[in-house]
């Protein structure tokens, strides 16, 4: 599953952070470096039949842990490392 797909399905698109179009595909850019490499951090139970392996492999998801807190953080930075919420 492409990652856009998911985030259609489980986000307000709306609200994201840094967005950016690109001939009707939302693109996310890190706030710090401004890479487009990041990846969504899914906490809690998600659901597993609407995540690929393969997009946890690309580093496109990242499982954060069954723990869920009002101040954990939403997106990764695949190049920097920075992590930030929406």
């Amino acid at each position: 599953m492409q990652l856009l797909s998911y985030l259609e399905e489980t986000s307000d698109i709306g609200i994201l952070s840094k967005e950016v179009e690109h001939s009707g595909i939302i693109v996310l850019k890190c706030p710090n470096c401004k890479s487009e490499n990041v990846a969504q951090i899914l906490r809690g139970l998600p659901d597993m039949t609407k995540i690929s392996q393969q997009d946890i492999d690309d580093g496109k998801i990242i499982l954060g842990g069954c723990l869920v807190d009002k101040d954990d953080l939403d997106w990764h930075c695949n190049a920097c490392e920075n992590e930030w919420e929406r």
